[in-house]
């Protein structure tokens, strides 16, 4: 392939990408995704050094990998100061290293042609652009696919050091990956294994050794849990295009290489993963689409050695294409509507102090408003006290009277919130002595109704 129309390839599919991820981010006055919030709290915790418990809304141990929010921290002093601006832009650009990443990966297995359909595939990902808004796991996994590269060129200690930094981004990314790569160590000497997963091993203990007197107060479990209801329905929706588009492609190739062979397995692990959601939460399956992408455009840009090549590039491209542009004109939008940031500005300036509320305006709260307390915030990765937590979980999703007036009472908050996006209200209307004492409304087609504010009699 001729070299300039190689770089001029590279170039417009990299620009491009980030203009997708980087203009609807630019469009908003906050940042895409309600796990902004948090990480941006974190950044500014961790512009005075790395801390050990994090301290809202009651102390708990801080496990939450720390590189990215390293990063975030230092990128904020290009923002003046301001995390939450700073994350506006800093993922939605990082996410762009695994494109770039399997861009290389690929053309040093399989040959030019191949990485760029993959890497153009891999750019305009519907579940990529997504992920990137608000998760560092899409780091966490360019850096497991830049462990699998030195695995297949047995670089054992170049991949466990990779496996390592992905740690650092994301536990789940690497515990996963980890999985998996274990797999191309298969009739390798142990000592293979031990050298590629000692830099892991050091780096989990001591990020979460030094924690361990405060593991035993965190539980992520009903945080999962509440997530994994509000994703239920999303799930059943991507399952026949997640079947649709993955079976097909695991019988696109003969799997003689290497390299097709560990990329099929990939795919069926992380499918059965995915439909774990039938049973359980635990492992997190709204993230699996993500992996299962990876796989998807391994295996197809493999495939375009054979005869069918031609037919399926264009599919493919024209598939996701589509869906790209869909998923940025539906999805990228800010988790703060205009009703709910005017609601914030109203609370901020108010003398109460305790504030109850659902999970993600909470989040938005403690972030805009941090002289205010909420009782239920999600997005701080852990819950000390469970049997609480599902109490207020329940709250929201079974509609009790009885259960919002003992919450209300035992929390005695100085106001009650509903956000433009929230529901339930006509319980606490019809069931609770309170006045609404500020509505905020208009709202664009994303919001449902009125955000309001509510204080009891």
């Amino acid at each position: 392939m001729n070299r300039k129309i190689l770089v001029l390839c590279v170039l417009v599919i990299l620009l491009s990408g980030l203009a997708v991820r980087l203009v609807p981010a630019s469009r908003e006055k906050y940042p895409i995704g309600y796990d902004n919030f948090f990480h941006a709290r974190m950044a500014e915790l961790y512009s005075n050094g790395v801390p050990r418990t994090i301290p809202w809304p009651e102390e708990r141990a801080n496990l939450y990998p720390p590189s990215y929010h390293l990063l975030l921290a230092g990128a904020s002093v290009f923002f003046g100061g301001d995390a939450l601006q700073a994350s506006r832009f800093l993922l939605p650009a990082l996410s762009m290293l695994l494109p770039l990443t399997l861009l290389y990966v690929l053309a040093k297995i399989k040959g030019w042609r191949e990485a760029l359909v993959g890497f153009f595939l891999m750019t305009f990902n519907p579940f990529l652009i997504t992920a990137g808004y608000n998760s560092p796991e899409v780091v966490g996994l360019a850096l497991s696919l830049a462990a699998f590269y030195f695995l297949y060129k047995d670089r054992i200690l170049l991949a466990g050091l990779a496996q390592a930094a992905c740690f650092s981004f994301s536990f789940m990314a690497g515990v996963y990956s980890s999985v998996m790569l274990l797999l191309l160590l298969r009739g390798k000497r142990l000592k293979d294994a031990a050298l590629f997963l000692a830099p892991s091993a050091v780096f989990l203990l001591a990020w979460y050794g030094s924690r361990y007197d405060l593991l035993y107060q965190s539980t992520n479990f009903f945080g999962s849990k509440y997530v994994f209801m509000s994703l239920r329905d999303w799930l059943f929706l991507y399952s026949p295009f997640i079947l649709g588009a993955v079976i097909p492609v695991l019988f696109c190739s003969s799997y003689r290489s290497r390299f097709d062979r560990f990329w099929a397995v990939w795919s069926v692990f992380f499918l059965v993963a995915y439909f774990s959601f039938l049973v359980t939460p635990v492992l997190h399956p709204w993230r699996m689409p993500l992996y299962l992408s990876v796989g998807f455009v391994m295996l197809v840009s493999s495939a375009l050695r054979g005869a069918k090549g031609q037919a399926l590039k264009v599919l493919f491209i024209v598939s996701f294409t589509a869906a790209c542009i869909v998923t940025v004109n539906t999805v990228a939008h800010s988790s703060l509507t205009p009703p709910d940031d005017a609601l914030i500005q109203w609370i901020s300036g108010q003398s109460g102090q305790r504030v109850m509320s659902e999970y993600s305006l909470c989040g938005h709260l403690l972030t805009l408003a941090p002289q205010k307390s909420c009782n239920l915030d999600l997005y701080f990765e852990s819950i000390p006290d469970k049997q609480k937590w599902d109490d207020y979980e329940r709250m929201f999703w079974e509609y009790s009277p009885e259960l919002v007036r003992k919450n209300i009472n035992e929390y005695s908050p100085d106001y009650i919130v509903y956000g433009s996006r929230d529901w339930g209200r006509e319980i606490l209307e019809d069931s609770v002595n309170v006045s609404k004492v500020f509505v905020s409304w208009k709202c664009d087609p994303l919001c449902g109704q009125e955000a309001a504010v509510y204080v009891p009699r």
